[in-house]
C-alpha cells in the first residue's frame, strides 16, 4: 500500500504535486480510514490531520485577493510563490468540566 496520499478537488495542486515528484492516490475527500498514518497532502480538518503520519499543506504566500474562488492551475501556484509545508497536530484527552 502507497503510504501517500493527495486530499483535494484541484486538479492545479494535482500537476504542481506531480511536478515534484509526488505521485500519489488522490481523493477529492478524506475519512479517517483514508489518512490514518499516512503522509497526507492537502487541507484537513484537525480532528482527521490528527490521525496523519505526516500532514503537507501548500501555503500561498502571495495569493492575490482577486483570485479566491477562482481554480488556480500549477502554473499559477508556482506565479504565487507556492510552497509545501508540514503541519503537526497531536490529539490530546478531551477537557472534561466537573458540574
Amino acid at each position: 500500500m502507497n503510504n501517500e496520499i493527495i486530499v483535494t478537488r484541484h486538479r492545479g495542486t494535482v500537476e504542481w504535486l506531480q511536478r515534484r515528484g509526488i505521485k500519489a492516490p488522490v481523493k477529492p475527500r478524506a475519512k479517517r480510514t483514508d489518512v490514518e498514518n499516512r503522509v497526507v497532502y492537502g487541507v484537513l480538518p484537525v480532528m482527521l490531520a490528527a490521525y496523519a503520519k505526516e500532514v503537507w499543506i501548500i501555503e500561498i504566500p502571495h495569493l492575490p485577493f482577486m483570485t479566491e474562488g477562482v481554480e488556480l492551475s500549477a502554473d499559477d501556484l508556482e506565479k504565487y510563490g507556492a510552497k509545501l509545508v508540514q503541519y503537526s497536530v497531536t490529539r490530546r484527552a478531551p477537557y472534561m468540566i466537573s458540574a
